[in-house]
């Protein structure tokens, strides 16, 4: 079982998130993935700081949404998602405010 203490929702999905120790096979630094089996979940790198944070949590969902919903996204894609659904969050308050009401 995941022993996480957050969570994102997305659609129907309460998804954990966790952090730890990530690496690539070559021994770089991992800032984030998504893991769909068993249990879908999220896990960063725990030392993420910054606006590195929150926009690897924004591209791990996207590639849970990439995932769950069949979509086949290019790599590239997810990250000119990640990117542009950033800004747009950052940049425009009052559309999250609307949104959220």
């Amino acid at each position: 079982m995941i022993q996480a203490t957050e969570y994102v929702t997305i659609g129907p999905y309460k998804v954990p998130i966790v952090y730890g120790e990530l690496r690539c096979p070559d021994g770089t630094i991992d800032l984030g993935r998504y893991h769909n089996t068993p249990t879908p979940f999220i896990e960063i790198h725990r030392h993420l700081t910054g606006l590195n944070l929150p926009m690897t949590k924004l591209h791990e969902c996207i590639e849970f949404i990439d995932n769950m919903y069949h979509m086949e996204l290019a790599e590239w894609k997810v990250c000119v998602l990640e990117v542009t659904i950033g800004s747009l969050i950052r940049d425009n308050r009052q559309l999250v405010a609307d949104l959220q009401t």
